[in-house]
């Protein structure tokens, strides 16, 4: 464990090491204890939130309204941090939820085959679309907001953002962390692992193909309204 101290004073933030009984062993054990008969797949797909009228990021009270109409329908549980709607879950591992600059994501329940995914992605990121053009809303599959900058883009009234929003950018070179909270969204897989050479070879195969993966779905030249000279800020 560790104790935080923030200054905002001086830009630092000092950070006091305590006492912790959670050894790597531990840890390791704990994942490496997990056996499954089948390797899973997960998917984790953020897209920017955009006001089609004002040309600017979406309102927290047009997303509320999306949420809403989207778990109605599927009859899916709305999730609530204190009494702030964060986003809504269906009883077998899928949700939806809100990021800190209201990016909306898309989390999906483990399959067992990349098609399985692609369908289930596809039906629930309709319904969304659908639902989001009565709000004036349109759902942006960019790395970053194209045209907000992070003081725009107000932060999502949930406790640990605000711990982040308080936390990051005062760390050493966070200058960026606010970018990355308000302005920024991306696509996570996850993969089962069947042991610890099988995890250390899938790492391996990932962080090799990733930066071919980056030029190949890059799509954000542009920030604070213009084009820049880089084909993916979000990278």
């Amino acid at each position: 464990m560790q104790n935080l101290t923030i200054d905002k004073s001086d830009n630092k933030v000092d950070i006091k090491n305590s006492p912790s009984k959670l050894t790597i062993d531990e840890i390791e054990k704990f994942y490496s204890s997990k056996k499954y008969n089948h390797s899973y797949f997960g998917l984790e797909y953020e897209r920017i939130s955009f006001d089609v009228k004002n040309n600017t990021a979406a309102s927290y009270n047009q997303l509320f309204n999306i949420i809403k109409n989207f778990a109605s329908i599927l009859k899916w549980e709305l999730i609530f941090d204190e009494d702030v709607l964060i986003g809504a879950k269906d009883n077998f591992g899928s949700s939806i939820s809100l990021e800190p600059g209201l990016q909306i994501e898309l989390s999906l329940a483990p399959k067992e085959n990349i098609i399985d995914i692609q369908l289930e992605a596809e039906k629930y990121l309709k319904l969304l679309d659908d639902i989001a053009k009565i709000y004036d809303v349109k759902f942006l599959g960019y790395g970053i907001n194209p045209v907000d900058t992070p003081q725009d883009i107000a932060i999502l009234d949930k406790k640990r953002y605000k711990i982040m929003n308080d936390y990051l950018p005062y760390c050493e070179k966070g200058e960026l962390c606010p970018v990355m909270m308000r302005k920024t969204a991306g696509m996570q897989v996850n993969i089962d692992f069947k042991d610890k050479k099988d995890a250390y070879l899938k790492l391996l195969f990932f962080n090799l193909i990733s930066p071919f993966m980056t030029a190949l779905f890059a799509n954000s030249p542009f920030e604070n309204n213009t084009l820049t000279n880089n084909r993916t800020n979000r990278a």
